[in-house]
């Protein structure tokens, strides 16, 4: 399993392999449990990729142009385009050797940066009209309901990276994205400038990085009150 903190995920897609199969666990996140037969946890990485590109380099494997171009897609997804905490010596090490090694930029650019058609932006606009600020906390919070996405004809993929964008342009501390998702939940994305939001993550039932986390708030809904006010309301089971 590669950047995967949640042992729960990984335990229920083992059930589903005949026998009894091996677990290598390759991540760098800090909240992971080492859940693996074999784990390969290194915290301080800046992404996966990075400890993956370690592996490569201790035992003399030269990666192919292609093989390249998806380490240096994950160095950059993860330190979101060598801008955020996660960016430091190691990570702008890596992309260099990666770059010598011929990966090729611009495709991951292309990649990560000029993939959203018009109906995803819509979606996001929905999203930006709804922020609301807590300036006591410096954290602003929003949310996207699943007709947002289903009636703009877009899947989640597409929406995915609002938590990184507010993260950007922002000048706030935290934030904090809701989303419904199709199996009935609500997935809670966080990002911090200085807020440890890993921890929060962790206590309820997810994880992440200290600056990036998040978790799901299992079958629930958003509801939208008579004063305006929006939050997450729990759905009983059916039998």
């Amino acid at each position: 399993m590669f950047d995967c903190s949640d042992a729960e995920f990984v335990r229920s897609l083992v059930e589903r392999i005949p026998g009894n199969p091996t677990v290598v666990n390759i991540d760098h996140h800090v909240t992971n449990s080492r859940y693996g037969h074999v784990n390969q946890v290194v915290e301080g990485a800046p992404a996966t990729a990075a400890v993956i590109h370690q592996f490569f380099e201790e035992n003399q494997i030269i990666p192919s142009r292609d093989a390249a171009t998806c380490l240096l897609t994950g160095l950059c997804f993860d330190t979101t385009a060598f801008s955020n905490a996660a960016t430091n010596e190691r990570a702008l090490d890596v992309a260099s050797k990666l770059l010598l090694g011929g990966a090729r930029v611009q495709d991951v650019i292309h990649a990560m940066f000029h993939n959203r058609s018009v109906s995803a932006l819509r979606v996001w606009g929905a999203a930006l009209e709804r922020i609301e600020e807590d300036r006591e906390q410096n954290m602003i919070s929003t949310y996207l309901t699943r007709a947002d996405i289903e009636e703009n004809h877009v899947s989640d993929d597409e929406i995915d990276g609002l938590s990184n964008f507010l993260n950007l342009v922002t000048d706030v501390d935290t934030l904090r994205v809701f989303r419904e998702t199709a199996d009935g939940h609500v997935k809670v994305s966080m990002r911090s400038l200085t807020r440890d939001v890993s921890q929060i993550a962790k206590q309820n039932g997810g994880g992440g990085h200290k600056r990036a986390a998040g978790y799901v708030i299992l079958n629930s809904k958003l509801v939208c009150g008579e004063d305006g006010c929006w939050r997450v309301e729990k759905v009983e089971e059916t039998r």
